[in-house]
C-alpha cells in the first residue's frame, strides 16, 4: 500500500500492482454465484466445499449444473458497497464488523424490494 495524491483534497491509501500501476478501490462488488435453492459451506471433516439444496435436504460434494447462478441473476442481485465515506487517517484502518455487513445488506435488500426509502 502506498498514500498517492490526486484522489480528492486528502491524500488516500492505495494498492501498488507488480507492474508498477496503483489501485485506489472505491467500493466492493458482491456477486451471487450459488441459485436459490442452492447454497454452500466448507466441511471441516472433508476439508473441502459442500453443496447443500434447501429444498431436497440434499448434499453434494460435485458442483450440481443447476446449483451456478445465470449471469442474469448474478447480475440483477448484485450488490455495490461503496467507499466514498470510510475514513483512512486512523493508524489501524477503518474495522468491518459482521454487523456492519448485516446492515448493509438488510437495507439493499429492503431497497430492492421495496424501492429506495422516501424523504
Amino acid at each position: 500500500m502506498k498514500i498517492v495524491k490526486g484522489m480528492g483534497r486528502e491524500p488516500r491509501e492505495c494498492f501498488l500492482l507488480e507492474d508498477g500501476r496503483h489501485l485506489v478501490p472505491k467500493g466492493i462488488f458482491f456477486i451471487k454465484r450459488i441459485q436459490e435453492p442452492w447454497t454452500y459451506a466448507h466441511s471441516r471433516s472433508a476439508k473441502q466445499l459442500y453443496f447443500y439444496n434447501k429444498d431436497t435436504h440434499e448434499s453434494t460434494f460435485e458442483i450440481p449444473r443447476d446449483s451456478v447462478a445465470s449471469f442474469k441473476s448474478s447480475l440483477g442481485t448484485r450488490y455495490y458497497w461503496p467507499w466514498e465515506d470510510v475514513d483512512l487517517s486512523h493508524d489501524e484502518g477503518p474495522r468491518m464488523e459482521r454487523n456492519n455487513l448485516i446492515e448493509f445488506f438488510t437495507a439493499a435488500q429492503n431497497e430492492f424490494i421495496h424501492g429506495p426509502p422516501r424523504k
